[in-house]
């Protein structure tokens, strides 16, 4: 076992969510500058140890029955104030956001507290999982099998990966075709695609997004495991060859802030505020490489695949292989993310446009100059992800087809047209690896 010290920088802000949210009565706001965090249940706790039973049964009811009278109009904050209630915070993060959270509801005809994204914490506090930075290695490990792979075995893998998702997509048109025969006069293009999703999920009680899934885990399956899907053994992943531990652990007052991340030349305006990594944060992690699994996958279980043959040509040199497959991903994602950035946006002020645009071309500086980025987290974009950078690139006709299909809202004539970035025109996710 070969273990190797990964040193991490965060560049961008960076969000790894733990699929919860800090509501208005999880937080309160001090002085439209700082967010300060709080667990009902250990406030709680504290009133237990000085007050009489009674007295904290009479609290606990006043509290609960605040939020259910004022269930987004008043924050944990304003409550406890009005009931005089001592409380401290589980930590407090500086708030970095261009709009208040409490903003005027016209729905509801009242003002609201905004929901927050809360990051990934361990014991209250902050770490990146060795699963997310593991999980960027793989998508950089495929793609650079099939951009730039060569040989019979790639060439296969190619083919295969086009015929499925020609095939479905002909399955789309056929539902298309059925759905358009029974409309009279125009449909607005957004309309027919959920017409077409729907009578899709009618027949097959499934989205299309999820044979796409399906097309895309078959593919890992040759890429990782075996060139013959029907051989694909999860326990002779060639990546199991490789560990990444959890990095160090954090208080979040340390590093995280409140951010406002902002989705760019969408047709409507949307924004989503998260806790998110400053940049500058340091983390730590050890990368373990068995040498003797790889013996094995190699020799003795005659494992046949293409990201196999790539670790095999490194001889063991694990840097090696993972700095050559990251710098090739994150080129090729650079290049089409500054691109995208070089024209006008709608609705994006253009001193905006071009601090971002110097960010991407700083990231792209840092590769020239021989270092290994990596990107993580949600609002990264779906070019991040294995095949649809590859088909954006090579077969961009047939990406502009199915994509609409892939996310939950697509353009007709121009897919991928969105970005997330937050208030300072900061693009999400970036890393630097030193090892």
């Amino acid at each position: 076992m070969k273990n190797l010290p990964v040193e991490i920088e965060v560049i961008t802000p960076t969000h790894i969510g733990d699929g919860t949210k800090l509501t208005n009565w999880d937080y309160e706001v001090v002085n439209n500058s700082s967010l300060k965090v709080y667990s009902l249940e250990k406030i709680l706790e504290e009133i237990a140890k000085t007050y009489p039973p009674q007295e904290l049964e009479r609290i606990a009811k006043t509290l609960k029955a605040d939020i259910m009278n004022h269930p987004t109009d008043w924050c944990i904050g304003e409550s406890t104030a009005l009931r005089n209630v001592k409380k401290a915070p589980l930590y407090e993060v500086p708030l970095r956001i261009r709009d208040p959270l409490k903003q005027y509801n016209k729905r509801a005809q009242r003002e609201e507290y905004k929901e927050i994204e809360a990051f990934i914490k361990s014991l209250g506090k902050v770490y990146i999982p060795g699963t997310e930075i593991k999980g960027a290695l793989r998508t950089a490990v495929a793609y650079s099998i099939l951009e730039y792979g060569q040989g019979e075995k790639i060439e296969q893998i190619r083919s295969w990966l086009i015929d499925e998702i020609e095939k479905l997509w002909k399955e789309i048109e056929n539902i298309k075709r059925s759905v358009l025969s029974r409309q009279s006069g125009y449909i607005p293009f957004h309309q027919l695609v959920r017409l077409v999703k729907q009578a899709y999920k009618n027949r097959y009680r499934r989205e299309p997004v999820a044979d796409f899934k399906r097309i895309g885990d078959l593919l890992e399956k040759r890429i990782f495991q075996d060139i013959n899907p029907q051989e694909a053994d999860a326990k002779k992943d060639t990546l199991e060859v490789f560990e990444v531990a959890d990095t160090d652990l954090k208080e979040p007052s340390q590093v995280l802030h409140i951010g406002e991340l902002f989705l760019l030349n969408s047709s409507k305006p949307v924004r989503v505020y998260a806790e998110l990594l400053n940049g500058g944060t340091k983390f730590s992690t050890l990368l373990q490489g068995d040498e003797y699994k790889l013996k094995a996958l190699a020799e003795y279980w005659g494992v046949e695949n293409p990201a196999l043959d790539i670790l095999k040509a490194a001889k063991g040199d694990y840097r090696y292989f993972i700095r050559t497959v990251l710098r090739i991903f994150t080129k090729d994602l650079l290049e089409e993310e500054i691109e995208y950035f070089s024209r006008p946006i709608n609705r994006y002020p253009e001193p905006l446009r071009k601090r971002t645009l110097e960010k991407l071309n700083h990231l792209k500086g840092l590769l020239e100059k021989g270092k290994t980025l990596i990107r993580v987290g949600r609002y990264t974009g779906i070019l991040t992800h294995t095949v649809d950078l590859y088909l954006y690139k090579n077969h961009f006709e047939l990406f502009k087809k199915v994509y609409p299909y892939m996310v939950p809202r697509g353009y007709e004539d121009y897919p991928v047209k969105t970005r997330w970035v937050d208030r300072d025109g900061n693009p999400l996710g970036w890393l630097l690896l030193e090892f």
